[in-house]
């Protein structure tokens, strides 16, 4: 078999409200290690089997739903993890929703993106242009003083080698232990994007 070919038959199907689908404005698709797929929207979080739809969203201290979310992730040390629009990071354990700890300086910030490092820490770019570290062995929040510029938009990836690189803007930076370094990159761009790769550097 030829993988360029496109094969003779294939089916295609859609999912609207109607079949369960909070809303058709889809943000996020994650496959867990389950095997179910997370799908996060503008209306809400839910669980799919290929079948159906079961609404896993968090809900407040008052039982109402939040169905404004920025990002999603799973993480070995955490599990199922969401960012909340009203700020602060939610776990998914034993079926209930559970605020992360984190610092007061970063506990009421509002994350646009989280991504899971290989090696375990959970990663979480903030709408103010900080970024968050957290493992186990504590948290850091990363400042402009440590090389970031200020820019609201993160875009994180790996390489073949496990390392961690972080896009902010048009600055690119790579993780060391203890700090950031910066990359020497030339680029003309208005908005760097990244991504995962097998070889020696990110896309």
């Amino acid at each position: 078999d030829d993988p360029a070919l496109t094969p003779a038959e294939y089916s295609l199907r859609e999912w609207h409200p109607l079949d369960g689908l909070p809303s058709e404005d889809v943000s996020r698709v994650l496959q867990g290690r389950d095997g179910f797929l997370w799908v996060l929207t503008v209306g809400g979080l839910v669980r799919f089997d290929g079948a159906r739809f079961e609404s896993i969203t968090p809900r407040d201290e008052h039982h109402q739903p939040l169905p404004l979310m920025r990002a999603l992730v799973e993480t070995p040390e955490h599990g199922l993890v969401v960012a909340p629009n009203r700020g602060g990071l939610l776990a998914l354990r034993d079926g209930a929703w559970q605020p992360i700890t984190l610092p007061a300086e970063a506990a009421t910030r509002t994350f646009t993106t989280i991504f899971a490092a290989p090696d375990g820490a959970l990663w979480a770019g903030c709408e103010d242009g900080t970024l968050l570290r957290t493992e186990a062995a504590g948290t850091r929040v990363f400042q402009t003083r440590d090389g970031l510029h200020g820019r609201a938009v993160f875009t994180f990836a790996t390489d073949g080698s496990g390392r961690l690189w972080i896009a902010n803007g048009i600055f690119l930076h790579r993780y060391e232990p203890g700090g950031l370094v910066a990359a020497d990159l030339s680029f003309a761009g208005s908005e760097l994007r990244i991504g995962s790769s097998a070889g020696d550097g990110p896309w």
